[in-house]
């Protein structure tokens, strides 16, 4: 592999034309999505007994799919972040959440039952889904949160 700056180049330009460089097409590589965990879910998602994030997305950005990276870390207080998760993403769902609806929670379009919410709650981390009510008031407020639920 040739190294230019240093840096390993995964290809070789062989022709000296200028067309070849012009048509050249570097091979795509899979996306990594990386996200920031709280201090309180360190544990957990080490140990592997987290094996789900929700995250609010922007339709605009990229949404994580199935078969792509996820890499998450934990901010440390001296400014460094230590590396927690280094995972393949095997399901993601859509997440609404909505405090002021009657079914505050859906997934993939489909409200979630109380004992449904607890479930939920647990398998994010939470001891409750009244401390999960919480953590989104405390984060994202009152508005209605559209979102997805990255599984790995």
């Amino acid at each position: 592999m040739p190294a230019i700056f240093n840096r390993p180049v995964p290809y070789l330009v062989l022709a000296s034309s200028t067309q070849a460089l012009k048509s050249y097409q570097p091979i795509p590589q899979p996306f990594t999505n990386g996200f920031a965990f709280a201090s309180q879910f360190r544990d957990q998602v080490m140990d592997k007994t987290k094996r789900q994030t929700f995250r609010r997305v922007n339709p605009k950005e990229h949404i994580p799919q199935p078969g792509e990276s996820i890499v998450g870390w934990v901010e440390k207080s001296n400014g460094s972040a230590e590396l927690i998760l280094n995972e393949t993403i095997t399901m993601a769902q859509t997440l609404h959440i909505d405090f002021g609806e009657r079914d505050p929670i859906y997934v993939d379009g489909h409200p979630l039952t109380r004992s449904a919410r607890e479930i939920f709650a647990a398998a994010e981390g939470f001891k409750s889904y009244l401390d999960l009510c919480e953590f989104v008031y405390d984060q994202y407020g009152l508005r209605p949160f559209n979102g997805v639920i990255i599984h790995w």
